[in-house]
Formats: structure tokens, sequence, C-alpha cells
């Protein structure tokens, strides 16, 4: 009976060992991309970000680097990185983004972490496209970063509002702007890649 009972266990063992072996092997999500591969700029970032499910391709196996982020997109990216619980308030914050809408509970949660407040009409415009300059704030905010440095970028001066969120990016090595000008380019709008 004690080794019917040894041999039972150490196949348990044996099968809990595989288990766990299969479980840690995870396939590459962004090496099955077909419009990003390994030479791509973003590569790197889009298959780690993709495996921490903050970004996810299309069902026909394309991620589309260059298409525009809209602000309900830069929503849900951001509540995801930043483990931001979606919300699901009654009333709407936003008259533009109804209780139905897909983002909403993404929205909704920036909105009380204090990370949005939407575009200073009262609507969020959860279809416009986001500028560099919006991100570099909803970044900032969502994961407290400051800026301290005074390396600034020639097209983002002390008196803009968003100098200090685009400083904070700079200085935490998340953006290193545009090399051969030394610009940030703040309106220019925020891409998938």
């Amino acid at each position: 009976m004690h080794k019917k009972k040894r041999g039972t266990a150490t196949i348990i063992i044996g099968f809990l060992a595989i288990v766990l072996f299969l479980s840690s092997v995870q396939p590459s999500l962004a090496a099955d991309l077909t419009d990003v591969d390994e030479s791509h700029w973003a590569y790197g970032d889009i298959h780690s970000l993709m495996e921490k499910n903050v970004l996810n391709g299309y069902s026909n196996g394309t991620f589309k680097p260059d298409e525009y982020v809209t602000r309900a997109q830069a929503a849900k990216i951001i509540s995801l990185a930043a483990d931001i619980k979606p919300v699901k308030p009654e009333t709407a914050s936003y008259p533009d983004v109804a209780p139905d809408y897909w983002a909403f509970g993404y929205i909704e949660a920036l909105k009380k972490a204090g990370v949005i407040h939407g575009k200073g009409n009262g609507m969020y415009g959860p279809e416009e496209v986001l500028t560099r300059g919006q991100m570099a704030k909803i970044l900032a905010e969502s994961f407290g970063l400051v800026g301290r440095s005074t390396n600034y970028f020639a097209d983002v001066k002390p008196e803009d509002w968003m100098f200090t969120y685009v400083l904070a990016l700079r200085d935490s090595g998340i953006t290193v702007g545009y090399s051969q000008d030394n610009t940030y380019r703040p309106d220019w709008i925020v891409k998938r890649a």
C-alpha cells in the first residue's frame, strides 16, 4: 500500500510538472502579425504589450501600426496598462459617451482616477484622434511621472499646457522625441505603433 501511494504521488507530481511547463510556454502573439515583423521599429514594444494583454491585434492577423489611436482606444489601453479597472456608474460623466458605448467603463475609470478630464467643453470626444501632447498628459497622470530636468524639446516650451507632461515622459525614458531636430511634435496624431 505504501508503494502504491508513492507511485500515485509520483504520477501526480509528474503531471503537475508537465502542466506547469506547458502553461509557461506562451505563443509569441506579435510574431503572428502579418504587418509587423521583427524589423519594425516598434516590434519589441508591441510584442511586450500584447503579451501583457494591453494591446491586441485584429482578427485577420494584422496590427495596423500606422492607424491612428482614438481617445476611446487610448482610455482602454491606459486603463489596462495602469491596472485601473473599468467602472460603470449609473450616470455618464460625458454626454457623448453613453453607458452602452464599448469604452464607457474605461473612460469612466480614468475620469474617476483623475487621469482624464474631457475636452474642456464637457465632452470626451471618444472617436476623435489623440495627439502626442494629450497622450503625454494621460501617461504622466496615469503613472505618476514627474519631469525634473531642463532638457527641453525645441517645440515644447515651459508656457505650453503639455510641457510638464512631455518633460515627464522624456525624463522617464518613455520618449526621446525626434533626434534629428530635438522636437516632440505634440500636435501630431498618436499611431498604434
